[in-house]
């Protein structure tokens, strides 16, 4: 998940911080150049001319040192940007308030908008079936690709490592976020089976084959104390003329998640990827 704390403010006001040093260092070089060492303060002045003397003969490892730093900044202030994680998680937010259905406020409390990137080819993912640290990639192969959540509404679960297996080959996408990435249409389920610890393998097979998943995955999610979805919406986010992510919204309740919960929001998926084109 993208942390959105203290930490990226900081991070964002040290790399303004820095940009503004990078022009003033820009212009103190251009001056320091231009000096001439016949000039008559340099004889006055030995000291500060010979350290004026190493910058100029170092001058260009200086030049490219800056710009190793200007890139950096750079990259900082564009990523690590608080006003567009504000705006995200507000918009977040609120689909979540008009999204789905139903009041009980137990079951509400799990209703959840989770913004989810698909990755370049990475060995880095934790996924369900890893089985060391040391092999997150478990089952798939390494340097496959994932999606991999960034950003949830509300206060709570912000620390979800769901990752779903999204290669090339549509027809092993995982899950009901990597089939509409794969497919680039948006998928509804409603009703699914509430899955427990207790529940009858057939039902747990009938839940996998529903949402493109695997067994040992609902399993792993069981003993980990995770509760699956009852309901669940997965739609397709395209951003830089490309397919990015998806946006899934997963519900407690067997019907709070509906198709209106795509097409009335369909506007608001469109500005999230937009938003996501700085992220």
């Amino acid at each position: 998940m993208i942390n959105s704390g203290i930490l990226r403010r900081q991070i964002y006001r040290f790399s303004e911080i820095t940009w503004m040093g990078i022009s003033a260092a820009l212009a103190v070089m251009g001056w320091i150049l231009s000096i001439d060492g016949d000039e008559d303060w340099t004889k006055e002045r030995p000291i500060v001319w010979r350290a004026f003397e190493v910058i100029q003969n170092n001058s260009l490892y200086i030049y490219l040192l800056i710009g190793i730093l200007a890139i950096a900044t750079f990259w900082a202030k564009r990523k690590c940007d608080p006003w567009l994680i504000e705006k995200l998680k507000f918009i977040l937010n609120g689909y979540q308030q008009g999204a789905f259905a139903g009041d009980d406020p137990v079951l509400r409390d799990r209703d959840r908008v989770t913004i989810f990137k698909h990755t370049g080819s990475t060995c880095f993912v934790r996924h369900w079936s890893s089985t060391s640290r040391l092999a997150p990639w478990g089952k798939n192969p390494i340097f496959s690709r994932y999606l991999v959540p960034i950003l949830r509404s509300g206060h709570t679960s912000q620390n979800s490592k769901a990752a779903f297996f999204a290669p090339d080959v549509a027809d092993k996408a995982e899950g009901i976020a990597g089939r509409a990435w794969a497919t680039n249409r948006p998928i509804v389920l409603c009703d699914l089976p509430d899955i427990t610890e207790n529940s009858k393998v057939r039902d747990k097979k009938s839940y996998a084959a529903s949402t493109f998943s695997d067994v040992g995955m609902l399993e792993k999610y069981i003993s980990d104390g995770r509760k699956l979805p009852r309901s669940i919406a997965a739609i397709p986010i395209e951003s830089c003329g490309r397919v990015w992510g998806v946006v899934v919204l997963d519900s407690a309740n067997p019907n709070g998640v509906s198709p209106d919960s795509v097409s009335h929001y369909s506007l608001t998926v469109a500005l999230i990827g937009e938003l996501l084109e700085r992220v």
